[in-house]
């Protein structure tokens, strides 16, 4: 039978999606003093624009990218964004499946989704109303 279609296409957006991240990583520049992209003008405009913007220079002779790696993952900000991420889409998702869980105390589908609307707005009302 194969692989059905909608695995295929989260395959290939995968693929696609790798595939740019580390070209990306390639071919961004870390400085403007090492690009090879720009002109000679470009470099020193881009340069300049960084010491006026940010008061900061160029800095070709910084850390390298795993330096980087290893100050990220040990820095604990890393891992409580995380825990906060995983917590925001987890209630988020929650909203999907409250219907289906209200629906179970014994309510029908229009009681239900009555019910499951937001608070300001006139569901105990419509319900009451329903009811007679």
């Amino acid at each position: 039978m194969g692989i059905a279609g909608w695995r295929w296409l989260f395959i290939i957006e995968g693929v696609i999606t790798i595939g740019v991240a580390i070209a990306a990583g390639f071919i961004l520049p870390d400085y403007p003093a090492t690009t090879k992209w720009l002109s000679e003008e470009e470099r020193n405009f881009a340069s300049w624009r960084l010491m006026v913007d940010i008061n900061e220079t160029d800095d070709t002779h910084s850390r390298s990218i795993w330096e980087g790696v290893k100050l990220c993952l040990t820095d604990y900000r890393l891992y409580l964004f995380v825990l906060t991420q995983h917590l925001s889409i987890l209630s988020q998702t929650f909203q999907y499946f409250f219907p289906s869980i209200v629906q179970t105390l014994g309510f029908g589908k229009i009681e239900t989704l009555l019910l499951t609307v937001p608070g300001k707005s006139p569901s105990p009302r419509v319900l009451r109303w329903c009811e007679t």
